[in-house]
């Protein structure tokens, strides 16, 4: 998509994940409006957005019912800051949540998205067992391939190479496994593809 030089010089004071800017520009995609499950870019091309808007929009964009909870939201509040307390819907969504969790799951802590949510989660388990007398144990275990966010703790805990490898060295205390996969690896079986470490020199790759 050529782009003209103003929105060019725009692009180039920002910064896109896991890629270069230079190179992001060699084939730019600027999105202009969403309906539904499709994007549409500043040229009219339509998309078919595959992955939800990565996971935030799996109901589709501009949703009606959820249009009109956002008005109605904003209309009474824009903002709770979380440093000084909840708003009233946050109790409601604790309650609804903890009503379907598992027992001794009941405990919510709500997060604008999935990096900031794994990086809690890693803070969570660490400050336990030092709070409970067990501050060596502190590693993670996490499988090759796996993806767990953007952020440092996340890409450390993550396996995807390429997206992580520019930003090294990674932070310690991670720890990789091979996962099971049948999608690549030659196995006989979905149980064989699942005993990958007494399989190991099974193991080919296409």
């Amino acid at each position: 998509m050529p782009i003209s030089p103003r929105p060019e010089a725009l692009l180039r004071r920002t910064f896109i994940d896991f890629q270069a800017t230079s190179e992001f520009l060699k084939r730019p995609v600027i999105f202009h409006r969403a309906e539904g499950l499709y994007l549409w870019d500043i040229d009219g091309k339509r998309y078919f957005d595959a992955i939800g808007g990565v996971f935030v929009a799996t109901l589709g964009h501009r949703h009606p019912r959820i249009m009109e909870a956002m008005r109605r939201q904003m209309d009474t509040m824009t903002f709770s800051p979380p440093l000084h307390g909840r708003g009233r819907r946050h109790a409601r969504l604790y309650r609804k949540v903890g009503s379907v969790a598992p027992p001794g799951m009941t405990y919510v802590k709500p997060f604008s998205g999935g990096s900031e949510a794994i990086e809690a989660a890693m803070k969570f388990v660490r400050q336990y067992f030092k709070q409970t007398g067990h501050p060596g144990k502190y590693k993670f275990i996490s499988r090759y391939q796996s993806y767990h966010g953007g952020t440092f703790g996340g890409m450390s805990a993550s396996g995807t190479g390429s997206r992580k490898s520019k930003f090294e060295p990674q932070m310690g205390g991670f720890l990789k496994v091979l996962p099971p996969s049948a999608y690549r690896d030659r196995f006989p079986s979905w149980e064989e593809a699942n005993r990958l470490p007494r399989n190991r020199s099974r193991i080919h790759h296409q």
